[in-house]
């Protein structure tokens, strides 16, 4: 499953009214290029592998990526969390998404519940539609004439939608490293589904001074890992919530973004992550770009959303049209795209551009000016 286009019609925290975010490919595809940077969903139907957000510090970033999380989470549960509006906000969602051949459109509105401080939003309203792709929807679906979906039945007043039976699929995860954040609760998960070898070699990437780190389970239930340093004597047996002290915040993150890059890999489906230079140099995440585009390692068309403040991560693929900056104006936050919306230069490096602040995205140099006049003061 893929999303195609996000659409949110209402105001909705400081997104401006029906903000957008189109993951759709935007520009002219040469075939006789070797594309490892796209994914063919059909025959002539491309999509970025990946999705990237730009912008100033508050301009809005993480409040689009965790609208993208709260929509892939929606796909895969039916759900959406209680917590993920503002109090007393009505929520309007509109989204598009390919999944086994078929396009569809899913329309929904969504609210807290006034009886109950329940875990999940309450679906207003809602309905999904479909169709299939034609050459002319392959670059917009502004046009496209979708149809009812007949074996799709609302479940107004609940707290749990029907669209899960159309868009999961039990081969693929999605996932996003905020959603962990600094915790080894993962590792397990890792540990088993990817094999001791592979896990190991995972390790060894973020800290070789660790010979190896191993799961143990009590009375059926997860507890704790076994832990040997290279040289060390006797491993170590730490309960899970204190394994965070014996490993390195960047070596915590690099492990999880990794590996669940690796579960993607593995099953297909997206990963979402925002800040993704946050602990880490710019080699390890350029290298992760590296094998998301490697066709030997991702089999299965696992897709990136990110964002940076690495502007040299622009330059990683020959693409413009899977990059998206977002502006804050006063308390409305709007998205533009690079392609789309940009006079971009070919002839010269996307982070060529971004520090000449052709997509206002730097700094404000009065403000720290006004800062820097202020200590001297």
């Amino acid at each position: 499953m893929k999303l195609l286009k996000i659409k949110v019609p209402s105001r909705f925290k400081m997104l401006a009214k029906d903000f957008e975010i189109n993951f759709m490919t935007k520009t002219r595809i040469n075939k006789d290029a070797p594309n490892n940077d796209l994914i063919e969903l059909e025959e002539d139907f491309y999509y970025p592998i990946e999705t990237v957000f730009i912008g100033k510090n508050s301009s809005g970033k993480t409040t689009s990526l965790s609208l993208v999380c709260a929509v892939l989470g929606f796909l895969d549960t039916g759900r959406i969390r209680n917590d993920f509006t503002w109090e007393g906000e009505t929520f309007e969602l509109e989204t598009i998404f390919y999944t086994n051949g078929i396009i569809y459109k899913y329309k929904g509105s969504f609210a807290k519940d006034d009886n109950n401080n329940g875990e999940f939003l309450i679906i207003k309203n809602e309905s999904l539609e479909k169709t299939t792709m034609k050459d002319s929807y392959k670059k917009d679906l502004s046009n496209a004439a979708f149809f009812k979906e007949h074996g799709f039945a609302p479940n107004v007043g609940m707290d749990t939608s029907n669209v899960v039976r159309f868009a999961l699929s039990n081969a693929e995860f999605n996932g996003s490293t905020d959603a962990i954040g600094y915790s080894a609760d993962w590792f397990g998960v890792y540990y088993n589904i990817l094999g001791e070898s592979t896990f190991n070699a995972l390790l060894h990437l973020f800290d070789d001074s660790i010979e190896s780190i191993v799961p143990f389970e009590e009375n059926g239930k997860a507890n704790g890992y076994i832990f040997r340093r290279v040289g060390g004597n006797n491993p170590l047996t730490v309960p899970s919530r204190y394994f965070r002290d014996y490993l390195s915040a960047g070596t915590l993150r690099g492990i999880n973004l990794y590996g669940l890059s690796i579960l993607a890999f593995k099953k297909g489906g997206t990963i979402v992550v925002d800040e993704i230079e946050k602990s880490f140099n710019r080699n390890l995440i350029e290298n992760l770009i590296i094998m998301f585009n490697d066709k030997t390692i991702n089999k299965n068309n696992a897709s990136i959303v990110y964002s940076t403040h690495y502007s040299e991560l622009l330059d990683t693929n020959n693409r413009c049209d899977n990059i998206n900056v977002l502006h804050r104006v006063s308390n409305e936050i709007t998205l533009k795209n690079v392609h789309a919306d940009y006079d971009c230069r070919t002839d010269m490096l996307k982070s060529g551009q971004f520090n000449q602040n052709v997509f206002d995205t730097l700094i404000n140099y009065d403000r720290l000016i006004e800062l820097k006049e202020t200590l001297r003061k």
